[in-house]
């Protein structure tokens, strides 16, 4: 699939105004969908159980998952260049929300927006209440047992995990634009 002119150009303007991402499309058969994910979620995140859009709250199993995963044919992947503490752009849900608004009015109707991290469309997530910003509100790319990694490898692109806070960067913040 080919992105639209329109939706191409959107793109390119919002990187230049932005300056923190750059962009790759490619095909969901290059997505690696595993369970191994959920585990890491459950066994080394602090959000796991605390956020509404993450594990085990609002979440699909991970066998509902691969299915509605299959569903998609195109993948955008949007990487974000992390601010100077290492933590995600502040714009970058923002950013992938004004992305999949404009490919669902370029004819892509079930597209959808996956954070990098944890959703922060709240001030403070209150999973005891109704979601404040349930239009907002989506799924990390972990709650959806995607190996970004091992997809990143597969699409030759280069991703290190970080060991010191001083070491050279070569990381990025990435989301996803499911497109169908």
């Amino acid at each position: 699939m080919d992105l639209s002119p329109d939706l191409t150009q959107h793109l390119q303007s919002l990187m230049i105004a932005e300056e923190c991402f750059d962009y790759t499309l490619f095909s969901m058969e290059k997505l690696i969908i595993t369970p191994k994910v959920r585990l890491k979620c459950m066994y080394g995140c602090k959000n796991y159980g605390i956020q509404r859009k993450c594990p085990p709250n609002d979440t699909l199993s991970p066998e509902q998952c691969k299915n509605y995963l299959k569903e998609y044919s195109t993948v955008l992947l949007v990487r974000f260049v992390p601010e100077r503490d290492f933590s995600a752009p502040v714009n970058s849900q923002s950013i992938l929300l004004e992305i999949e608004r404009k490919a669902m009015l370029n004819n892509l109707r079930f597209s959808l927006a996956i954070f990098p991290t944890h959703c922060h469309q709240c001030d403070r997530c209150n999973i005891s209440q109704e979601c404040e910003k349930p239009l907002q509100a989506r799924p990390s790319i972990s709650s959806l047992c995607i190996d970004i990694l091992g997809t990143l490898e597969k699409l030759g692109l280069q991703q290190k995990i970080l060991t010191t806070r001083d070491q050279p960067q070569e990381f990025y913040y990435l989301g996803l634009i499911l497109l169908e």
